[in-house]
């Protein structure tokens, strides 16, 4: 019997978080994702933070499909399924291709329940097949998880507004990421007073400091491995879709996920 399976038998119902310990030795230590669906297997599934359809290609005439693509060879760090946006026709000008990323969550239902003071670190992967910048943004509500709430000093719901303005209490940044590269893009907070509920973007804004590029017809964008942890630090994505080590805490891709370490 190894150390991991010691440790999961010590851990049958206990907290599933932390560490697992027997006397003074330290068994496994836990990690829990707190995506659902973490590799996309649904298009705008009802699980807490999966990842939604609802975010647009840009102003009109700008339009486009998503697909689900599975069984993939070239998703990173292992990653076998994500979800693809392709523009059918272009936005007017590169000022009007901002926000069009991914929604993550979508409803009040679908948006993740947090505490104030709570301190997470959400990151995700995307891949332009143009030159474009990527970022992480957070829209804050009340417990209701319908009614947006404006945290003190923020000016808006928003953590990072087109991947510009960053808040009080938030780290974040922008990546220029090239094309048909995947990127990570990451975005650490602490939770606002009367914040209770939150939901994601993964977003690419029409800036155009450094070559980026407008979307046009056939033009896609890759998303894939959300990660989201309690705590400051940003850690190496898992799921059980790739990680032998993690298991799901439900039914698997619609419940949050826990890792194994020794």
């Amino acid at each position: 019997m190894t150390r991991l399976d010691v440790a999961r038998r010590v851990y049958v119902g206990a907290t599933r978080v932390g560490a697992i310990y027997r006397g003074s030795q330290k068994l496994a230590t836990t990690r829990t994702n707190f995506a659902t669906d973490p590799q996309p297997t649904l298009l705008s599934g009802s699980n807490v933070l999966g990842w939604h359809t609802g975010r647009w290609f840009g102003k009109a005439p700008a339009a486009g499909t998503h697909t689900l693509v599975t069984g993939a060879t070239d998703g990173p760090v292992g990653i076998t399924c994500y979800l693809r946006k392709t523009w059918t026709a272009s936005p007017p000008l590169m000022t009007d291709s901002g926000d069009t990323g991914f929604q993550i969550g979508g409803t009040a239902a679908r948006r993740l329940a947090v505490q104030p003071g709570e301190i997470w670190t959400f990151s995700a992967y995307l891949r332009p097949s143009i030159k474009r910048n990527l970022n992480l943004d957070v829209y804050c509500y009340a417990a209701d998880g319908v009614t947006s709430v404006t945290p003190s000093g923020w000016g808006s719901q928003r953590a990072f507004p087109s991947g510009a303005l960053i808040r009080p209490g938030v780290t974040a940044s922008r990546v220029l990421a090239e094309a048909g590269q995947w990127a990570r893009v990451s975005l650490t907070m602490t939770v606002p007073e009367d914040v209770y509920k939150i939901d994601l973007m993964a977003d690419s804004n029409g800036v155009a400091t450094n070559g980026e590029q407008l979307w046009g017809p056939g033009d896609t964008l890759d998303g894939t491995a959300l990660l989201a942890e309690r705590g400051s630090e940003l850690r190496p994505y898992f799921d059980p879709l790739m990680e032998p080590r993690a298991e799901w805490t439900g039914v698997a891709s619609r419940s949050a996920s826990t890792l194994w370490t020794l």
